[in-house]
């Protein structure tokens, strides 16, 4: 078994992960890393990948049957990173993979009402300012969140039953 933990609780797979070292991380997993692992944060491995916008890290974290669902320590699955940051290729690869879109994080937001309120801010920003990104990141612009927002609604827009 694998477990190293660095100051801020980053495993070798975390590491693995953020560089996008799918070799790495594969070997890891031979012998024996547990992936679902949070360090200080919550964030796991696949938190990690998606946070770096590594799409083929995510994926064979999706192949080696990683939770898509779990959260971090503020509620925010690997889907809310996602959409938050704007990822369209690692928004696509989490809600093929079965990410479930419903869930809230500790805001009580689900992603696409994280994506609204985004949205939301950046269109009263913008009114003020022609700056073409959200948050300094150039890979949230605001045709990311349309485009994601698409991607979203046909998913989020399905009634969900209760049991009672």
């Amino acid at each position: 078994m694998v477990l190293l933990l660095s100051y801020i609780g980053f495993t070798p797979a975390h590491l693995a992960a953020c560089a996008g070292h799918v070799e790495a991380l594969t070997a890891l997993l031979d012998k024996g890393a547990d992936l679902s692992i949070g360090c200080r944060n919550g964030y796991t491995p696949l938190h990690i990948a998606v946070e770096a916008d590594k799409s083929k890290t995510v994926k064979a974290l999706i192949e080696a049957k990683v939770h898509l669902n779990t959260p971090n320590n503020m509620g925010m699955t690997a889907l809310h990173i996602a959409v938050k940051a704007g990822l369209v290729g690692v928004v696509e690869v989490l809600l093929q993979a079965g990410a479930d879109c419903h869930l809230t994080n500790s805001e009580g937001l689900t992603p696409l009402a994280l994506l609204e309120e985004d949205l939301k801010s950046f269109l009263e920003v913008a009114e003020d300012f022609s700056y073409p990104y959200i948050f300094g990141s150039p890979k949230a612009s605001i045709e990311s969140l349309k485009t994601i927002r698409g991607l979203l609604q046909p998913v989020g827009s399905v009634e969900v039953k209760g049991d009672g």
